[in-house]
């Protein structure tokens, strides 16, 4: 089978990969990031998942009765998703039934994600010299992050439906993209430099 046959998905989806100048050795590194940007919105959407969740059932118990009650727990619960890896997350809605369909998925998105992390570049780095080699990872790998990309809608969806119920017909949507649009405005103008790992 031709290279154009065997990969057209990849190619239709990044045609540079088709380029007579195409350096295979870099776009694999690129993929592993586009990969692992795709890991932070799953994780970023179990993250508010869970926060929503915490949030509904002390709401529905009476432990939040006021504003100030649902800011402070509003904290709490952020600031334990926040601290939680990608498996700890997964283990703190696993009991949730909203979410029950999708726990065995995103176990073994979790299991292939730390072989990424972990493995990768130890037990795959000879194929990077290896142009066909280079280009099967960069198709595997793109497989992998269309499989999270699935995974990860379907979180979102959930969540979108957790936030209904809370908040009514309100479009929640288009509030938290004016505050998204706000930060942005304010990060321009007050640019940091100062990154996670140096601190």
């Amino acid at each position: 089978m031709k290279e154009s046959e065997k990969y057209s998905s990849l190619f239709l989806e990044f045609p540079e990969l088709l380029s007579d100048d195409r350096n295979l050795h870099k776009e694999v590194l690129s993929h592993f990031g586009l990969l692992f940007s795709q890991y932070a919105q799953l994780e970023a959407s179990i993250h508010n998942f869970y926060i929503f969740y915490q949030l509904k059932n002390s709401m529905m118990t009476g432990k939040i009765k006021t504003k100030q009650d649902w800011l402070i727990l509003f904290e709490k619960y952020e600031q334990k998703a926040f601290s939680a890896t990608l498996g700890s997350l997964i283990n703190f809605v696993s009991d949730c039934d909203e979410m029950s369909p999708l726990i065995d998925n995103l176990r073994s998105i979790n299991k292939t994600r730390n072989y990424f992390a972990h493995h990768f570049f130890r037990e795959e780095s000879p194929k990077l010299f290896s142009e066909p080699s280079s280009l099967h990872l960069i198709n595997g790998i793109n497989q992998v992050r269309n499989d999270v990309t699935l995974i990860e809608e379907k979180v979102e969806a959930i969540t979108d439906k957790l936030m209904e119920s809370i908040y009514g017909s309100s479009d929640f949507k288009k509030s938290i993209s004016n505050l998204c649009d706000q930060l942005e405005e304010e990060f321009t103008k007050i640019p940091t430099f100062i990154f996670g790992w140096e601190k």
